[in-house]
């Protein structure tokens, strides 16, 4: 890729990232640079302009918000990603005779923390598929979802029936985002994974509850089959499954504290409800499977984050259900990389809690 003044010169830009050597030394403007160049001014006494940087997604700075950056080849190519390649796996992954990606990508435009958030995972996904520029789309990933999230908490949005379908699609991007990075790009060390996952989790039921009173109005939309299958996990209409009931049996044996027990309980049942809709639909699941992060309960990520065997243990047959999409993009290795740390983290003694997920790992059981 040339620049105009690079082509005019005769020196070619050399692509290196984030910003190529030719453009710094001869201060141009690079078309893959995160920011523009900075050339040499005299510096004015009696005033200046301190650098800013938000403590947190959470509380932007004004002055950030103001520095939007330009339109760059960057943003060009995340968009062109969008709507061909990423758009072709989107329609791999889900039942396009019930919702199409057209009808959701149509919405992108309404709000500019939901079109960040769309370019975030497209370079989220080509951080995946392109392993030989995985630093560079990762950066703008990690960038383009912090941006989205300043401007969603800058913004403050009241969900009406003109916002609430942005917001639950920005929600569920997010959700979408956040799961796929912490496991494409898992620490070595357990302990900062699930520091890392439970956080996810809890920002994504954060945002998603700004949407609580719109769910009626949502089900008469185009996203209602979204929604109903929500409700179909939800709704107990389903057996329990041996692995699932044995695993009722060791913590009724457990003689965990009654608030605990049933944390552990609702947990295990919602579980159960997306396992079960996930092998109904054995090639358009990978929503389902997204969705028992959302409607797990807070105290059960309460305890998960504090290391509880026992939730660890729910989380291993969780990752199940991960290792069974392991051909899918957002998951890959990461339900054999959740059940193996898990079971090194708990030790010997929690052998016989796990022997379902380690049996599914190894022979494929499921």
């Amino acid at each position: 890729m040339a620049t105009a003044s690079t082509v005019a010169s005769g020196n070619m830009c050399d692509e290196s990232r984030p910003i190529c050597s030719h453009c710094i030394a001869s201060e141009r403007s690079c078309f893959y640079s995160d920011e523009p160049i900075r050339t040499r001014t005299p510096i004015q006494r009696g005033s200046s302009t301190p650098s800013v940087t938000p403590r947190s997604p959470f509380e932007p700075s004004a002055e950030s918000l103001e520095d939007v950056s330009a339109v760059n080849m960057m943003h060009v190519e995340l968009l062109h990603h969008l709507f061909s390649d990423f758009q072709n796996v989107v329609e791999n992954d889900y039942d396009q005779s019930q919702v199409s990606f057209v009808d959701i990508s149509k919405h992108f435009l309404s709000a500019p923390y939901l079109m960040n958030m769309a370019l975030a995972l497209s370079a989220l996904h080509l951080s995946i598929t392109r392993p030989d520029q995985r630093q560079l789309y990762r950066h703008r990933a990690s960038h383009m979802q912090m941006h989205a999230l300043s401007i969603f908490n800058a913004m403050k949005p009241v969900s009406n029936p003109d916002s609430c379908i942005p917001l639950f699609l920005f929600s569920s991007l997010l959700g979408v985002h956040m799961l796929c990075d912490s496991l494409a790009f898992h620490s070595d060390a357990f302990e900062e994974f699930l520091a890392s996952y439970t956080q996810s989790i809890r920002l994504h039921q954060g945002v998603r509850t700004v949407i609580n009173g719109s769910w009626e109005f949502l089900r008469q939309t185009e996203l209602a089959p979204f929604l109903n299958v929500a409700d179909s996990i939800n709704m107990e209409n389903f057996g329990i499954s041996d692995e699932f009931q044995t695993l009722l049996g060791l913590l009724q044996s457990a003689n965990l504290e009654e608030s605990v027990s049933k944390t552990y309980h609702d947990s295990i049942m919602s579980l159960q409800g997306v396992t079960t809709a996930a092998l109904s639909h054995p090639t358009s699941n990978v929503h389902i499977i997204h969705a028992w992060p959302v409607i797990v309960g807070a105290d059960y990520v309460d305890l998960l984050s504090s290391h509880q065997p026992e939730a660890l243990v729910i989380l291993a047959h969780y990752a199940v259900l991960l290792h069974l999409r392991r051909d899918n993009w957002m998951f890959g290795d990461g339900g054999k990389y959740l059940i193996e740390s898990i079971s090194q983290f708990l030790g010997p003694a929690w052998e016989n809690w796990l022997s379902w997920p380690v049996k599914n790992l190894q022979d494929g059981v499921l």
